[in-house]
């Protein structure tokens, strides 16, 4: 995940297909333009560009104040059954050892 990530979901005007955690209705039509053009962007240095030019106009507009987030991250060996639980918190009692 990248800047695109983060614009689509947040910043973008919400929309159909775009800007669906945009719970502020935020909307500007430049990043909403900058967002879709980075979506498609393979050139490294021209999505560079757009991103940071993005972050810019968000950044001086104080959209949000980012504080946290959270990232799901584990780990699983074959000998053990254990579903990845969404809210990040491991309840042990659906643990299963495969033997």
């Amino acid at each position: 995940m990248d800047s695109e990530y983060v614009f689509n979901y947040l910043y973008h005007t919400k929309e159909d297909d775009r800007g669906s955690w945009n719970f502020t209705g935020y909307s500007d039509e430049r990043v909403d333009e900058l967002t879709v053009a980075m979506g498609q962007e393979i050139d490294e240095a021209a999505r560079n560009e757009m991103i940071a030019e993005a972050w810019q106009i968000v950044h001086d507009e104080i959209v949000y104040i980012p504080i946290h987030h959270q990232m799901l991250t584990w780990s699983m060996r074959e000998d053990i059954d254990f579903q990845v639980q969404s809210e990040n918190t491991p309840h042990f009692k659906y643990l299963k050892f495969n033997r």
